[in-house]
């Protein structure tokens, strides 16, 4: 057997996206004594391992890159005789590549991924060689400072190593590490700092929810999605609200790349696949038009609203669709009334009542299930009946206590609610609006209802009478 124990392993991890590849080496150095080099492209890890060819243990590739491909990389490797572990990570299926297949040293996981998927193929790897590989012999999880800088804000205190038995606190908690902390340990010669073993998961949890949603989005092709099929009822749904909302051709265009983004999300995910079987079924018309408004009109709001996640249009569309997956379509249909029902106390209907009542939970429970779930998307579930003076639920959380995303999705699905029961009537419309800027007139619920009640009002006086039914 080569052994590798007593020695630090050297991972080179070559990917074009510095935050994968900077996710992929957290998750290894929870597991291994190792320390990373990164480079964007083939031609910079081949430059990198002609300089010393024995500098590195393992590789871990992308595919499709700038400046050459994983096979151009690995095909160097075996021009050199270079026969170390090889992990191929890409989007790719593994049958779109057989000219790896012939290859013992390399393995492969899909994008997009999570930590056990690699973990397992680097273990698999290592023992199919015959290696050994030294484990993590200390409680303590290197981070590198560029890593740090994304994350910014550190909740747990952060050390530096001093030998394997000492590592001294150098940055406290609640601290924020910024451009001027990276210089400083540049200039310190520092590449990463450590945080404790457990607290390993709360620190990293925004970075890898961050660079799992972006592996998501990037990786989900619209291309050859087809639209979801519309009942003639649900077309004159929208159509009608279209006119109502005044959303722009450019609008319309954005939001149906939405809804199709969730269609190739869910066929393509097996968690999440059965749970939007009902789209296909006429019987849930209501359910669809309900949960497309939303889309659109969140899409709508995402192009005058910055929000502070770049991704915020297509979290709060799958939002739409998979906010209600525990609930049946009577119990959507008529989910305003059994909410009121339980304000008073009323025993009929108690089934009904009682799932309504726990379905932001069941339903958040059931999303957080799929594996590369962003986090966001099970906050903004878990959040959709609150209500910005703390007497929503299922926690009873004020405005101040909800985030940006739940607070729009709040804002969004009680005008879509209210506009179904509407319609097209004009006094009951701009009735509803004066009531609701009281109910949201605190921040950040007032920007999202100020911005969809200007458009409204002034789309709705541009539309003829007959079409309005005023009353």
């Amino acid at each position: 057997m080569n052994h590798l124990a007593n020695k630090k392993l050297n991972f080179l991890v070559v990917e074009d996206e510095p935050e994968i590849g900077e996710l992929i080496a957290l998750y290894i150095g929870v597991h291994f004594e190792c320390e990373f080099t990164h480079a964007v492209s083939a031609g910079m890890a081949i430059e990198f391992i002609s300089k010393n060819i024995n500098q590195f243990d393992f590789i871990i590739s992308d595919f499709n890159m700038p400046n050459g491909t994983g096979w151009d990389l690995f095909s160097f490797l075996n021009k050199n005789n270079i026969q170390i572990p090889f992990l191929l990570i890409t989007s790719d299926q593994w049958t779109d590549h057989p000219e790896f297949h012939q290859f013992t040293n390399i393995a492969y996981v899909q994008k997009p991924f999570i930590d056990e998927d690699v973990i397992v193929k680097v273990n698999e790897l290592f023992a199919k060689m015959n290696l050994s590989r030294s484990n993590l012999s200390h409680n303590y999880i290197p981070i590198s400072i560029s890593t740090l800088l994304r994350i910014q804000n550190i909740k747990h205190p952060l050390f530096i190593k001093i030998s394997d038995e000492k590592f001294i606190k150098i940055v406290n908690e609640n601290s924020i590490f910024d451009t001027m902390s990276l210089k400083k340990f540049k200039l310190k010669m520092v590449k990463e700092l450590y945080v404790e073993k457990d607290f390993f998961d709360s620190f990293i949890k925004d970075f890898k929810s961050k660079v799992t949603t972006e592996m998501l989005f990037s990786e989900s092709k619209i291309s050859n999605v087809e639209s979801f099929n519309l009942s003639i009822s649900v077309q004159e749904v929208l159509l009608g609200a279209l006119r109502t909302f005044g959303w722009s051709n450019e609008i319309q265009e954005m939001a149906d790349k939405n809804l199709k983004l969730v269609k190739s999300i869910s066929q393509n995910n097996n968690e999440l696949h059965s749970l939007l079987l009902w789209t296909n079924d006429f019987n849930h018309d209501f359910t669809l038009a309900h949960s497309i408004l939303i889309s659109y009109l969140t899409t709508a709001i995402s192009q005058t609203y910055k929000f502070k996640n770049v991704h915020a249009a297509k979290l709060l569309a799958l939002a739409a669709f998979f906010h209600d997956v525990t609930l049946d379509s009577h119990q959507i249909k008529n989910e305003s009334r059994f909410i009121k029902a339980n304000s008073l106390k009323l025993n009929i209907n108690k089934s009904d009542i009682d799932k309504v009542m726990s379905h932001p939970v069941l339903s958040s429970e059931v999303i957080s299930n799929w594996k590369l779930c962003p986090i966001d998307l099970v906050q903004i579930i878990l959040s959709h009946h609150e209500l910005p003076d703390g007497t929503g639920f299922p926690r009873n959380l004020e405005s101040s206590s909800i985030d940006e995303l739940s607070a729009c999705f709040i804002v969004v699905e009680d005008m879509i609610n209210n506009y179904l029961e509407f319609k097209d009537k004009k006094n009951e419309i701009l009735n509803y609006l004066d009531d609701s800027a009281i109910k949201f007139k605190n921040e950040p619920f007032k920007s999202f209802f100020d911005i969809v009640s200007e458009q409204i009002k002034k789309s709705i006086n541009k539309i003829p009478q007959i079409i309005l039914k005023t009353n």
